[in-house]
C-alpha cells in the first residue's frame, strides 16, 4: 500500500499451490486499486490492518486540510 500524490494504491498478491492426484495445481490472484483522495493526507501517521480478511486502513487528514466554520458577513 502507498500513498502517491492524491492516490492511495492498494496491492495484495495470494499464491496457492495444491497438490492433485495427476499433478500440481498453481493459483495466483492479484489484487489492485487506485483510490482518489479528497483531502490531503498525514502520510507519517497512516495505520493499516489486516485481520479475519477485512483491511482497514485510518487516514488522518493533515491540519490544513481539517474543517473549520466561516463566519458570513452581510
Amino acid at each position: 500500500m502507498q500513498i502517491s500524490g492524491n492516490n492511495l494504491i492498494i496491492t495484495a498478491e495470494h499464491k496457492e499451490e495444491a497438490r492433485e492426484n495427476e499433478g500440481r495445481r498453481y493459483a495466483e490472484r492479484r489484487f489492485w486499486r487506485s483510490i482518489p483522495l479528497s483531502s490531503p493526507i498525514d502520510a507519517d501517521k497512516v495505520e493499516a490492518r489486516y485481520r479475519n480478511g477485512i483491511l482497514e486502513v485510518h487516514l488522518p487528514r493533515t491540519e490544513a486540510a481539517s474543517t473549520r466554520a466561516i463566519e458570513v458577513k452581510s
